[in-house]
């Protein structure tokens, strides 16, 4: 025969069954408000990615503005300046050049 199993007198079951789900609400209470808080994180932080996203994309057009904006007076000043240029000018103009070259190929 199976052993005997002390039983609690009604009065003490129905309170350790309110303790128990007292116990569980509270429980669920606690998880609920922390996953409000997570949630709440969660909204704060893609809203910062939205907003450094757009950052990003603005400086990577300013950036573009800017590189265009120089190799316009590269090319400017080269034209005007040609006549008169040594080849050390030249060659130095080459390697800057060449480093907007690699600059631009970032972007």
């Amino acid at each position: 025969s199976p052993p005997a199993i002390p039983s609690l007198p009604p009065k003490k079951e129905k309170a350790k069954d309110h303790s128990v789900a007292t116990i569980v609400m509270a429980q669920r209470d606690r998880l609920r408000n922390r996953c409000d808080i997570v949630e709440a994180e969660r909204d704060s932080f893609k809203q910062e990615l939205q907003v450094q996203v757009s950052v990003a994309d603005s400086l990577k057009s300013d950036n573009t503005k800017l590189y265009e904006k120089v190799r316009y007076l590269q090319n400017y000043n080269s034209s005007n300046n040609n006549s008169s240029r040594h080849s050390t000018g030249k060659s130095k103009t080459n390697m800057n050049d060449i480093d907007l070259e690699a600059l631009e190929q970032n972007y």
